[in-house]
């Protein structure tokens, strides 16, 4: 009798257990964060009107702050994203023990990225769906390259949790982890990415994270104007690349403090905005769906692009577990906003549009600096919830992507972990 092959099989099985305990995992994750952001928001609310209240938000920052550091210091594997640690644990690079990695990042992110400081959720959800990846391999196998391929299931589904995109964070496996395409991987990593998107959908509805009602069929005439977009976002992916970089090597401490006391600075400057400017608080999320459901002046534009990124950046620069993959979209967001508000104002554009600059800004800044140029236009396809401009983004994408490699960009990811394996490496020699 012939010999049935399981290998497939056994792969759908693996990637139905990781998508049940990552979608569980990470869906209370989503859930707490989304939960003390709103209360924080409320708070900032009775402060603006009662000062009172200030001292009460300076008191539990400095509070959350310490908790913060206090975690950093049992675990700086926990520092920063979390993609490329995830990716240094799939491709054999870097080791954690998985449950305290597990249960240091979801406490540490949720304290981050819920108090409104200027980080994404999406980096911690990848570590912590690779790190309980990893706790059910173990039990499932001894093979090293299975545990591999389950922890890239692992990270599928952390990322579909968060964007509700299943086919985006397969591909982010395949385009961005493991740069290669294999069978059982992809079919893990979707598996799993489809059950843990599934119990997401049931927690938090089947609307996209950006739902855009308005948005219409970009006109093949005004292509010329996507050149000039596309060229303008490979730039500016650039140069955001290029400075993160440098950011994320700095290594500055608070005189008299630890340097995992380093999150108290956007702790403390969130407080004012928090206050005066509350639309660009947290992940920045809110920011583009108001940016594109309402129009803000150009000067109104470019004071939350600058606020943005200088925020975005120092807060990363702490190495507060925290990701930059949601604050990246912001970015493109209002760059797109930006070029696409001066076509209108010279005559070029029909405003009816701007939603979808804003939407390619978003996806071509991305891929620009990723360097994952499918993953980034099937990624804000799902978060949109639409196929029709998908023809304007890939265009946009494909110039942007080409630009910033010919300046030099390389896939962001990998150039932190390379950052991160070279510290790690440092530290021992030292030692």
């Amino acid at each position: 009798m012939k010999k049935l092959k399981l290998d497939k099989l056994n792969a759908v099985v693996n990637g139905v257990l990781i998508g049940i305990v990552v979608g569980i995992i990470t869906s209370c994750f989503r859930l707490l964060i989304d939960r003390l952001f709103l209360l924080i928001r409320i708070v900032y609310r009775l402060a603006a009107s009662n000062l009172a209240w200030v001292a009460v938000i300076g008191l539990t920052n400095i509070v959350i702050g310490i908790l913060i550091a206090w975690i950093i210091n049992d675990d700086p594997d926990i520092k920063g994203s979390g993609i490329p640690q995830s990716q240094g644990q799939i491709t054999g690079v870097l080791k954690y023990p998985w449950f305290k990695t597990l249960w240091h990042k979801f406490i540490g992110s949720i304290l981050t990225v819920g108090s409104g400081i200027f980080m994404g959720p999406e980096g911690p959800a990848i570590q912590i769906g690779a790190s309980a990846a990893q706790g059910i391999s173990i039990l499932r196998t001894d093979d090293p390259e299975k545990r591999r391929t389950m922890m890239a299931g692992g990270v599928a589904s952390g990322l579909a949790t968060i964007f509700n995109a299943p086919i985006a964070s397969t591909l982010f496996v395949l385009e961005g982890v493991y740069r290669d395409f294999s069978i059982l991987v992809s079919l893990t990593a979707l598996t799993s990415a489809i059950i843990a998107n599934f119990i997401s959908t049931v927690l938090f509805g089947e609307i996209p994270i950006f739902h855009l009602a308005d948005l219409h069929m970009y006109p093949l005439h005004d292509y010329g104007l996507l050149i000039i977009l596309g060229v303008v976002i490979g730039i500016a992916g650039y140069f955001y690349q290029q400075i993160t970089l440098k950011v994320n090597s700095i290594q500055f401490h608070i005189k008299g403090l630890p340097s995992n006391f380093n999150v108290l600075i956007p702790l403390i400057l969130v407080i004012p905005f928090g206050m005066d400017l509350p639309i660009i608080l947290g992940s920045g999320s809110n920011l583009i769906i108001k940016i594109t459901r309402f129009k803000f002046s150009i000067g109104a534009i470019l004071l939350y692009l600058i606020l943005r990124f200088l925020l975005s950046e120092l807060s990363m620069s702490t190495k507060a577990p925290g990701g930059i993959l949601v604050p990246m979209l912001v970015i493109g967001a209002l760059i797109g906003d930006l070029c696409g508000q001066l076509f209108i104002d010279l005559g070029l554009l029909n405003p009816i549009y701007l939603s979808n600059i804003i939407i390619i800004g978003m996806v071509g800044f991305f891929a620009s600096i990723s360097q994952t140029p499918f993953t980034s236009i099937i990624l804000i396809t799902e978060m949109v919830g639409t196929l029709q401009h998908l023809m304007a983004l890939a265009f946009v994408t494909v110039i942007a992507y080409l630009i910033a490699d010919i300046l030099g960009n390389g896939p962001l990811y990998d150039i932190m972990l390379k950052q991160i394996t070279d510290c790690h490496f440092k530290s021992i020699y030292k030692k």
